[in-house]
C-alpha cells in the first residue's frame, strides 16, 4: 500500500508528507510545481472572480480567454512571490532550502485547497452555470433562495438545506484551510530541515512578512500620488 502511494505523490503527500517530499526531491519535479502552480491559478482566477462578480461585465467566451491567459500567471506569480518571502524568513530560522525546494514544498502543501477547490467549482458550474460569477449569486443560488424564503419553504427542505450546510461547511474549513496548513508545515520543514513546529513558524513568518511588505508598499505609492497630485499645476489657477 505504502510502495502504491508513493507512486502517486499527489494522494501521498495527504498521509506522508514528509516522506513524499523526500522522494519528490529525487526527482525532476519542475513539471510538477509548474502543473499544481497552474491549478492553483485557476482556483485563485475563480475566487476573484466570484468575489468581484466579473460576470456582469465580462461575456462567457471574454471570461473564458481571461481565464486561460490568466489563470496560468496568476499561479505562477503568487507562488513565487510567496516562495521568496518563505525562503528569507526560513533563512532567519536556519534553513537550508533552496528557492525551487521552497515551490516544491508550496506547491505540494497546497493540493487538498486545490482539488477541494476545483470540485466546488465544477459542481457550482455544472448547477449555476456562468452566473456564479454575477452580482446577485447568493440570492440565486440554492442556500440563498432558501434562507431568503424560508417562511414560503417546506420545513422539511428547510431543514434538510441546513443540516447539509451543517455537515459540509466543517468538511470544506479542514480540507481547503487546516489540512493545508498542516501539510505545508511538514513539507517546508522537510526541505528546510526543521520540524513541523518549526516549519509552520516558517509558514506564518511569510505570511506576516508579505502581509506587513504590502501594507508598506501601498503607504510608499500612496504618498508618492499625494505627492505627485500636489505638484500639479492647473492651466485653470
Amino acid at each position: 500500500m505504502i510502495k502504491e502511494l508513493k507512486e502517486m505523490p499527489w494522494i501521498s503527500v495527504l498521509f506522508h508528507p514528509r516522506s513524499t517530499i523526500r522522494s519528490v526531491q529525487e526527482t525532476n519535479f519542475s513539471k510538477q510545481i509548474l502543473i499544481l502552480a497552474i491549478l492553483n491559478g485557476i482556483v485563485l482566477f475563480f475566487y476573484s472572480a466570484e468575489d468581484e462578480h466579473w460576470g456582469d461585465n465580462l461575456s462567457p467566451g471574454w471570461f473564458v480567454i481571461v481565464a486561460i491567459l490568466g489563470s496560468p500567471l496568476l499561479g505562477l506569480f503568487t507562488l513565487y512571490l510567496f516562495g521568496v518571502f518563505v525562503k528569507w524568513t526560513g533563512k532567519l530560522l536556519k534553513g537550508g532550502a533552496d528557492a525551487k525546494q521552497i515551490r516544491l514544498a508550496l506547491s505540494y502543501g497546497y493540493i487538498p485547497f486545490i482539488f477541494m477547490s476545483l470540485i466546488l467549482w465544477i459542481i457550482l458550474l455544472s448547477i449555476f452555470g456562468f452566473d456564479v460569477f454575477a452580482s446577485g449569486f447568493e440570492d440565486k443560488g440554492l442556500l440563498g433562495r432558501h434562507l431568503n424564503n424560508a417562511d414560503s419553504l417546506n420545513p422539511g427542505m428547510t431543514m434538510l438545506t441546513i443540516v447539509m450546510v451543517i455537515i459540509a461547511f466543517p468538511i470544506m474549513i479542514i480540507t481547503m484551510l487546516i489540512l493545508p496548513l498542516i501539510i505545508t508545515s511538514k513539507c517546508i520543514g522537510e526541505v528546510q530541515g526543521f520540524s513541523a513546529w518549526k516549519g509552520l513558524s516558517n509558514y506564518l513568518l511569510a505570511i506576516i512578512s508579505l502581509v506587513f511588505s504590502g501594507i508598506i508598499f501601498a503607504i510608499i505609492i500612496g504618498l508618492f500620488v499625494m505627492n505627485q497630485f500636489t505638484r500639479w499645476e492647473f492651466p485653470f489657477n
